[in-house]
């Protein structure tokens, strides 16, 4: 009994498994739309453009770049040429006829405003004897004047400059004989003076030099001659 069913599904499964995959299942014939439309352009196949295959490149691997490193710099080591110069001299007095030469050695440094000049003044001749100036030229005159009335010789009124109104009363290139005339004078009551009108002698002040500036000046002294460089305390 069992056999028989049995048979009979496997007959069942046969019939079924014919019917749903041995027979081939009709395909519908594609439905023409509008064929009179269609038109053929040409009978050769068309021809299809290869493009060259571009080609992957792979970005090479880069390892994990170093982080970067800190820089230690040290400060600068200043020089002594480096360091703010704070030497200062005097050069002088040297005589009249002498500054012009002294000067064009000295300018060849080029020490610019570092270099100036103080006059000077000196005992040197010739002497002048003097009356001090009066308060206008009529004064002056007058007393011209009453000098010669005196017997005073050698005389005459400054008409113009600094010593506008003074009586002068003699140049004398020596100063004994200066001072003789200034003592006669005296004897005779009158109150005059004496000035050396030599040329005035100058001295250079050199200001904010480095160490070998002042060599080179020393050595400038060396070969000029004349009075010794002296160092002095800058302001």
């Amino acid at each position: 009994m069992r056999l028989l069913i049995l048979i009979l599904l496997i007959a069942n499964f046969l019939t079924f498994a014919w019917f749903q995959w041995g027979q081939p299942v009709p395909i519908p014939a594609p439905k023409e739309v509008n064929p009179e439309k269609i038109h053929i352009v040409s009978d050769e196949p068309p021809v299809l453009t290869k493009l060259p295959a571009k080609p992957i490149t792979e970005k090479p691997s880069q390892p994990d770049a170093p982080a970067p490193a800190i820089a230690i710099t040290k400060p600068p080591i200043q020089s002594d040429s480096a360091v703010t110069p704070t030497l200062c001299a005097t050069w002088g007095p040297i005589p009249a006829q002498r500054v012009e030469d002294a000067q064009i050695r000295l300018n060849k440094l080029q020490l610019g405003e570092r270099l100036n000049m103080v006059d000077t003044p000196t005992l040197s001749g010739p002497y002048w004897v003097y009356l001090a100036p009066l308060k206008s030229k009529t004064e002056a005159d007058n007393k011209v004047t009453e000098l010669q009335n005196s017997g005073i010789k050698d005389i005459a009124v400054v008409r113009d400059g600094k010593w506008q109104n003074a009586i002068s009363m003699g140049l004398y290139g020596k100063e004994a004989i200066a001072n003789d005339r200034l003592a006669k004078l005296k004897k005779l009551g009158i109150s005059a003076q004496i000035e050396a009108r030599g040329k005035t002698a100058r001295s250079f002040a050199l200001t904010q030099l480095s160490s070998e500036e002042l060599e080179q000046i020393k050595q400038i002294q060396t070969e000029f001659g004349g009075p010794a460089i002296k160092k002095s305390v800058c302001e």
